[in-house]
């Protein structure tokens, strides 16, 4: 009993409150914007506003009824160059105050849109580990 006595403490010692990086929560992100353009494509606006260690893009998240957290984790992303995330990025692109944009077009199996359709969107950070954050707001559009 004199041994285990001896080891509680470095038990509770080792046992602390660091999480390591790959499992620390992303930042949702918060610039965020859509619009509908002719012929069936859409315009993704967003900022990189993540600079987690571990974070290395946004999935993008689209469905034609608004996409609840439940719904949201439970479909897969859009995938646009074979793998995750949607958008590829790194934490040293941060910056909150560029504006990027991305037109989605026609992708085998999902896209095009169809014209007079209103389709939901949701944006995600993506972590090297396969993490993702909780979603963006909502946003829709109606395809052209």
């Amino acid at each position: 009993m004199k041994r285990l006595s001896f080891l509680i403490p470095f038990l509770f010692w080792s046992c602390g409150t660091n999480i390591p990086y790959e499992q620390e929560d992303l930042t949702p992100p918060s610039v965020f914007s859509v619009t509908a353009l002719a012929n069936g494509k859409m315009q993704i606006d967003y900022a990189v506003t993540n600079d987690e260690s571990h974070f290395d893009g946004y999935n993008l998240y689209i469905a034609k009824e608004t996409i609840s957290d439940a719904a949201m984790a439970s479909m897969e992303p859009l995938v646009i160059t074979g793998s995750l995330p949607t958008f590829i990025h790194t934490p040293e692109e941060y910056n909150p105050s560029i504006q990027l944009s991305e037109v989605i077009e026609t992708q085998d199996g999902f896209l095009p849109f169809s014209a007079g359709t209103q389709y939901f969107f949701r944006l995600a950070a993506h972590g090297i580990n396969g993490r993702t954050s909780q979603g963006s707001s909502v946003l829709s559009a109606t395809a052209q």
